[in-house]
């Protein structure tokens, strides 16, 4: 795979160094954690009895077949179990990048977002052009992602968009008419 070699990724540089050690975190992405009590106090009888006999291991690589077949069954959609694959989204973005990108393919891509948005593309030799997060219409409070400076960004020759809604950093979805 031609391209340079990815640069660090700062983010996830800060968060080794500062996430669990700061006395207060004001600014996570993810939810509140719950405690395992928690998380099953919400289960039934036989996910419990799966939770208190799982042994720590390696698993097959595909991924648990029972996790597969709830994942499949989640969407209504054609996706089979057999034909699902359950990575990290690290690894998908990078898969899907060197997969459908040559040197010199143009995307689009949400900014700010997570590094490998498009640091993987820049570093495989693609044209990144960057749809920026705008202030609220009208000056309101928050942010937003302006549909029309999308499509100038857009051309014929893009090859793929990137976005991340709700986005990340920012928690801003786009409407159901944009």
């Amino acid at each position: 795979m031609a391209g340079t070699p990815l640069p660090p990724f700062k983010l996830e540089r800060f968060f080794a160094k500062h996430e669990f050690n700061a006395p207060y975190l004001a600014c996570c992405s993810d939810c509140q954690p719950l405690t395992m009590s928690q998380v099953l106090a919400h289960a039934n009888e036989e996910d419990r009895a799966r939770w208190e006999g799982l042994q720590l291991g390696y698993t097959e690589t595909q991924g648990l077949p029972a996790l597969r077949r709830a994942v499949a069954a989640r969407y209504h959609t054609r996706v089979d179990a057999d034909h699902l694959a359950v990575l990290a989204p690290e690894e998908g973005v990078y898969l899907a990048m060197h997969a459908l990108l040559s040197p010199g393919d143009h995307i689009v891509v949400t900014y700010p977002g997570y590094q490998s948005l498009y640091a993987i593309a820049e570093s495989m030799g693609c044209r990144v052009s960057r749809w920026q997060v705008e202030g609220a219409p009208g000056g309101g409070p928050g942010v937003a992602f302006n549909v029309t400076a999308l499509k100038s960004l857009v051309t014929p020759g893009t090859k793929m968009l990137v976005v991340n809604f709700p986005h990340n950093p920012t928690g801003t979805t786009l409407s159901l008419p944009d």
